[in-house]
């Protein structure tokens, strides 16, 4: 398995994770690993240019830390998930977008990926920058009609709705209510006596064939997928510099901009969430033929429409998760119907990984759908 150092724990039985974890550290400059079962830490280690304490930017899972903060509001009666966008911030009303929902927003159905022309990187390193170019977009397709995944724009819309409702951030809110009461190793903002930490993420190495079959499944710069993931602006967005940039992670812009370490999920994974509404997806058995996530509209048949209700149990807080990639990497485990009193359906998720694990290198490519579009990447 060569010279590399692995250091860290793993529990009894898990040993052959480690020998796992040795191969795959080989080609990495720098690589976490954390895995928990029922709340408990069974797997702990790194190897390389790294630390358990480093820091590398999250990309996408940093919208799992923003949907936490979102079903929190629901939770205190703050939001309405089905409200319109618009009641509390009339601008983005314009262009078509007035029936648009805070749902359609989390589920990915809104239609408002980008803007024409595409934003700067300095644009989409701050949410309300990214926000007031929103607000007068056309979306991309009639909203609540169809899916579509935008990696670094699309939850600021979200942010905004939290800006006016509650006078604060959502990277305020993730701080007192989440980040710090549970010892959580992720920031929305990462604070400059906390950069000593960050290992900076690196263009994945490949060989031409590889990088011949990666480019492939690139979208093209005026597909929906590379509106979606910044490859229609001018340049094309540098999607490693991007998370790279200390201004991005200074901000911790809602979408793509968290910081963190493997350890970041510890505080979420393993809990459980009760929805107080069905959707049709709760009658599947299994979490590979769900066809749309907990925080999607519900569909005819649903015998309750109103804003989710998300009362939680196990290590802290835990909420559904709205983006589709998390059902199909099968985080969201099994959803069981339950029948209460007045003949309501009820589910219960196993929100096993509310955040994703953050493993924090090894070459990876996105592929076609991944979460960071452009180019593989790998973090040392």
């Amino acid at each position: 398995m060569g010279d590399i150092e692995i250091q860290g724990t793993v529990a009894d039985g898990f040993e052959t994770v480690r020998d796992e974890f040795a191969a795959a550290a080989e080609a990495s400059a720098g690589v976490q690993l954390a895995v928990r079962v029922r709340g408990r830490l069974v797997v702990d280690l790194w190897a390389g240019d790294v630390t358990g304490e480093t820091l590398t930017g999250v990309y996408s899972s940093t919208k799992g830390a923003t949907t936490l903060v979102v079903a929190l509001l629901v939770q205190d009666g703050v939001l309405d998930l089905d409200e319109p966008v618009a009641r509390h911030w009339p601008e983005f009303a314009g262009a078509g977008k007035g029936g648009i929902t805070v749902r359609d927003v989390l589920s990915h159905r809104s239609g408002v990926i980008g803007v024409d022309g595409g934003f700067s990187a300095e644009d989409l390193a701050d949410d309300q920058v990214i926000a007031r170019r929103l607000a007068g977009q056309r979306p991309f397709w009639r909203p609540g009609s169809a899916y579509g995944y935008s990696g670094f724009a699309g939850f600021s819309i979200v942010a905004e709705v939290v800006r006016r409702v509650t006078g604060q951030s959502v990277q305020e809110h993730f701080a007192e209510r989440v980040r710090e009461p549970y010892g959580l190793d992720l920031y929305l903002g990462l604070p400059e006596r906390e950069e000593h930490r960050y290992r900076e993420v690196l263009a994945g190495e490949a060989s031409a064939e590889e990088l011949a079959a990666f480019q492939a499944y690139v979208p093209g710069p005026h597909s929906l997928g590379g509106i979606g993931y910044g490859l229609d602006s001018t340049p094309p967005l540098d999607q490693v510099a991007f998370v790279n940039a200390r201004r991005v992670r200074a901000l911790g812009q809602v979408s793509a901009g968290g910081v963190g370490s493997a350890r970041a999920g510890r505080v979420v994974r393993g809990c459980r969430v009760r929805f107080g509404r069905t959707a049709a997806a709760a009658r599947t058995r299994h979490a590979r033929r769900v066809r749309h996530a907990p925080f999607d509209r519900p569909r005819p048949g649903d015998r309750r429409r109103g804003p989710v209700r998300a009362r939680v149990s196990g290590e802290g807080a835990a909420v559904p998760v709205p983006q589709r990639e998390c059902v199909r990497a099968q985080r969201i485990r099994r959803f069981r119907v339950l029948r209460g009193p007045a003949q309501r359906h009820r589910f219960r998720v196993h929100a096993a990984a509310v955040l994703r694990d953050l493993v924090l290198s090894g070459t990876r490519p996105a592929g076609r759908g991944g979460p960071h579009g452009g180019q593989p990447v790998k973090a040392g």
